[in-house]
C-alpha cells in the first residue's frame, strides 16, 4: 500500500508538470517542444531517484536545453506577431521578448547626505527608516506584567495540518541544510505523513 500510494504521488506531480507544459505548448508549438520535454522529465526523475552530481548535472543540461528552446521559439513567435500587426504593437511584443529583470531599489542617502549603492548599507537603511520608530512616550506608569504561572498547553497537530503544510511547500526550492528537497517530500508525504504527526506531537508532549 505505502509503494501504491508513492506511485500515485509521482503521478500526480507529473500531472502537474505536464500542465505547466501546456501553457507553454500553446504559444510555441506543442511538436517543436515534446522531445525536449520528455528528456527534461525523464533526468528530473533519474535525479531525484539516484541523488548523484552525474543525474542532476544531467537534469540541469536538459533544463537549460528547453529554456534555451522555449526563448528562442517565443522570440519568433512575436517577430511574426509584429510582421502581421505592425509597429502599433511594439510594446506588447516586447513585454513577452525582454528578458526578466529582478527588482532593484535606486541608491538611497545615509544619515550624512551622502548618496550610497551599496547593498549592505541600503538594506541597514530601509530596515531603520520602516522597522525602528523613535518615540518620546514616557512607559515608567504602566504596571509591569507578571508571567504566567502555568505553562502554555499547544493544540495537538493533525494530520491535515501536515499534509497541508507538505502541500504548500514551493516546488523546486533549493534544499534547505538537510538536504531534503521540497519535491521529495511531496512525492513520498502519503508515507511521512503519520511518522511526522507523531513526531510532532511527542515534541509537543515532551515540552508541556
Amino acid at each position: 500500500m505505502p509503494h501504491n500510494g508513492y506511485q500515485n504521488s509521482l503521478q500526480q506531480t507529473w500531472k502537474v508538470g505536464d500542465n505547466q507544459n501546456r501553457n507553454i505548448q500553446t504559444l510555441v508549438g506543442k511538436d517543436q517542444l515534446n522531445d525536449l520535454v520528455k528528456k527534461r522529465n525523464r533526468a528530473s526523475r533519474e535525479r531525484l531517484k539516484y541523488q548523484s552530481d552525474e543525474t542532476r548535472k544531467e537534469c540541469h543540461h536538459h533544463q537549460q536545453k528547453f529554456k534555451q528552446k522555449v526563448k528562442k521559439l517565443k522570440n519568433n513567435h512575436w517577430r511574426k506577431f509584429l510582421a502581421k500587426k505592425g509597429p502599433d504593437h511594439v510594446y506588447q511584443a516586447h513585454r513577452f521578448t525582454k528578458d526578466r529583470q529582478r527588482g532593484q531599489i535606486n541608491s538611497l542617502k545615509d544619515h550624512g547626505g551622502n548618496l550610497t549603492s551599496d547593498i549592505s548599507e541600503k538594506s541597514l537603511l530601509l530596515f531603520r527608516g520602516i522597522s525602528i520608530v523613535e518615540t518620546t512616550s514616557n512607559l515608567q506608569d504602566i504596571p509591569e506584567q507578571q508571567p504566567p504561572r502555568t505553562p502554555l498547553e499547544f493544540p495537538w497537530i493533525t494530520k491535515d495540518v501536515v499534509t497541508r503544510t507538505i502541500n504548500s511547500l514551493p516546488h523546486k526550492k533549493a534544499p534547505r541544510p538537510d538536504g531534503i528537497q521540497n519535491e521529495q517530500l511531496k512525492l513520498s508525504h502519503p508515507l511521512l505523513v503519520l511518522l511526522l504527526t507523531n513526531l510532532f506531537n511527542t515534541c509537543i508532549k515532551q515540552e508541556s
